[in-house]
């Protein structure tokens, strides 16, 4: 049973435009321009402001993208969004009531074995690449395991000798390393007009949809399924470092992952000295 709201409304905010703005703040630009956009997508389809959105809509609303063929948790990242700005709204005083937290996500029985590349698919990748700033995109996600996100905002003073500076989910920074070789491959990218490492003829940082878009084109061209994404490098990263002998601890601390269970999905083997040492792609 949806629980009725009780508490008085502690805030001054009027419409659900500025409920939005209170919920964003102190979220990084990333996450802001991420669930905008599932945001968008979703009023787009319910067509009615907060307090008009009922458990139907949100059903349909999941059901309609999984008929456009969206990858489950694309679905239910979209979903985690709406639910986190339903929770806020009731929080705060603004809805009456919670409907999101009786919608469950869509349960996912893909084996994420099934999004890990092998060696001679990630070099195939690298190898079909239209160019050496998108083989080398490919290159450093493969060996690094960064984010997209990551990846993409990615500056020059981030690097420091064979260290690159990672600010990453959840406002926290680690330190990733990477060969000598990888290094001086990505210093032939370097514009002395551009701080970025990975960018557009404009000189302004790739868009994460482009680099998506990309990355099908390059698997098709490798004769690979066009499901291929960023976070596949990032599946790969983790399953060959760990079959290869790094410790689930030094796996966990490339990743930044948050706790030593989403490492452990990865596991084969354990030992080794540092992750990045035994991933050379």
């Amino acid at each position: 049973m949806l629980t009725i709201q009780s508490q008085y409304n502690i805030t001054n905010a009027k419409n659900d435009t500025e409920v939005m703005a209170l919920w964003f703040d102190g979220k990084t630009k990333t996450t802001i321009k991420t669930y905008g956009y599932s945001l968008k997508q979703f009023f787009n389809f319910a067509q009615c402001p907060l307090t008009e959105i009922r458990l139907d809509t949100l059903i349909q609303f999941k059901q309609y993208l999984l008929e456009l063929n969206y990858a489950i948790a694309s679905v239910n990242n979209k979903l985690m969004a709406i639910k986190s700005l339903l929770s806020f709204a009731y929080k705060i005083g603004y809805l009456p009531f919670n409907v999101g937290v009786v919608v469950k996500s869509v349960k996912n029985h893909e084996n994420i074995t099934d999004k890990i590349l092998m060696t001679e698919e990630i070099k195939a990748l690298i190898n079909n690449a239209k160019n050496p700033r998108d083989a080398l995109l490919i290159k450093l996600l493969a060996n690094t395991g960064l984010r997209i996100s990551e990846a993409i905002n990615l500056k020059w003073s981030d690097i420091k000798l064979n260290k690159i500076s990672v600010f990453g989910k959840g406002g926290k920074t680690r330190y990733v390393s990477i060969k000598d070789e990888l290094l001086n491959e990505l210093l032939t990218l370097k514009n002395n007009y551009c701080q970025y490492v990975f960018y557009s003829n404009r000189l302004t940082p790739l868009k994460r949809e482009n680099v998506h878009t990309m990355l099908k084109d390059v698997a098709k061209k490798a004769n690979l399924t066009d499901r291929v994404s960023a976070h596949w490098l990032r599946h790969s990263t983790a399953s060959h470092a760990l079959n290869n002998g790094a410790s689930l601890h030094q796996v966990k601390e490339l990743l930044g992952h948050g706790s030593i269970n989403t490492t452990a999905r990865y596991l084969h083997t354990l030992n080794g000295t540092t992750a990045s040492d035994f991933i050379d792609f």
